[in-house]
């Protein structure tokens, strides 16, 4: 199975605001990244199971650094452990294949 990069969201610390507020911590998804997750499932097409993440991480194209009181990202692009654990559903499908 391959996984696609989360999108990635904007660095909480450096929100508009500084305050870590959801709606003034989103970030849009950008095209260079939709370009890439398109080349890398076609590449591996038939090969391998491909999980594209971003429905997990981002609603109508917007991706919020803190989803409910938890941070997403400790940076705008590492996974903080608590969203991670939040994933774990995305991988039920694919337990003991």
């Amino acid at each position: 199975m391959l996984i696609a990069a989360p999108p990635g969201s904007k660095v909480i610390s450096e929100c508009e605001t500084g305050v870590p507020l959801p709606k003034a911590c989103v970030a849009s998804v950008r095209s260079d990244w939709q370009a890439y997750v398109k080349l890398e499932s076609e590449s591996v097409h038939g090969q391998a199971d491909y999980l594209d993440p971003t429905d997990a991480f981002c609603h109508l194209g917007r991706c919020p650094a803190i989803v409910g009181t938890v941070p997403v990202y400790t940076d705008g692009v590492r996974m903080t452990d608590a969203f991670s654990a939040s994933l774990a559903y995305l991988f039920a499908p694919y337990v003991g294949k």
